[in-house]
């Protein structure tokens, strides 16, 4: 239902003295408009106190996550994990991920890098070899993959990841991957 607001008496002539005001246009108000809410109300976007970084005890979760935060919450802890250089627990994690997450290539791609700063190349050329078979252009798994082939001495594998990163990745991996690529040449 639209309500419309009784016209105002017009101005009387104007004098030589003082111009005549303008009058506002009128606008019709509509019962059904909404209330908009106040300026200092914002959305919750969690229900539970978020946990600070690093903070957060090994092989535990707030129970009041709901599972996608809980997920979240343990990919970053593994992250976490892998810069504290807990590598055991960063792969502990990432292996809890690959259950919940298995199409997921970051997962792979960070379970292969603990595994590499713990030391077990081949498991972490395994993993970031599941990485690119769920994104055959991830760049970072396909490189980190090339150096572990590099330092094993299998130059022709290495050569076909860093010709790979060449061909799909942005320009600054490019320049590096040419360079590995040279050097695996050697």
């Amino acid at each position: 239902a639209v309500v419309v607001q009784p016209e105002r008496a017009k101005p009387k002539p104007a004098t030589a003295e003082a111009p005549a005001p303008k009058a506002a246009p009128v606008k019709p108000v509509t019962a059904a408009m909404p209330t908009p809410a106040p300026p200092t109300a914002k959305p919750a976007i969690r229900e539970f106190p978020a946990v600070p970084a690093g903070k957060m005890p090994k092989g535990k979760l707030p129970p009041s996550q709901n599972e996608t935060d809980q997920l979240i919450a343990l990919r970053e802890h593994a992250w976490d994990a892998i810069v504290d250089g807990d590598g055991k627990q960063a792969i502990r994690d990432f292996d809890k991920l690959a259950k919940a997450q298995p199409s997921d290539p970051e997962i792979y791609f960070g379970r292969g890098w603990a595994k590499e700063k713990s030391g077990a190349i081949d498991g972490a050329i395994d993993d970031y070899g599941a990485a690119i078979v769920r994104a055959p252009n991830h760049a970072g798994a396909r490189l980190s993959r090339g150096f572990l082939f590099y330092y094993k001495r299998d130059f022709a594998a290495a050569e076909r990841d860093f010709i790979a990163v060449y061909d799909t990745a942005a320009a600054a991996l490019r320049d590096y991957a040419l360079l590995w690529l040279y050097l695996s040449r050697a």
